[in-house]
């Protein structure tokens, strides 16, 4: 939903710039700066995405790990019992 958000935000953005493209508006460098911070912000919230993921995965893995352990001292002790 939030990723949803961004992309109206960006897609508004990016006809500004295009408005502003169109009439040959010069931008100082602090504004050419964020036009292109702007077209490469998705690329970037799909990294953020994809390691995200896979942090995820590694502690999913890991609690897995630990499931699978605990339930085997669990087994050997309702057998010891």
């Amino acid at each position: 939903m939030q990723i949803e958000k961004l992309k109206r935000e960006i897609d508004e953005c990016m006809k500004v710039y295009d408005i502003l493209d169109e009439f040959e508006v010069e931008l100082t460098g602090l504004e050419f700066n964020n036009k292109w911070d702007m077209y490469k912000s998705p690329k970037n919230i799909q990294h953020v995405i994809e390691t995200q993921n896979e942090v995820l995965n590694r502690l999913k893995d890991q609690m897995l790990k630990t499931m699978e352990v605990e339930q085997e001292e669990f087994e050997e002790t309702i057998d010891n019992l």
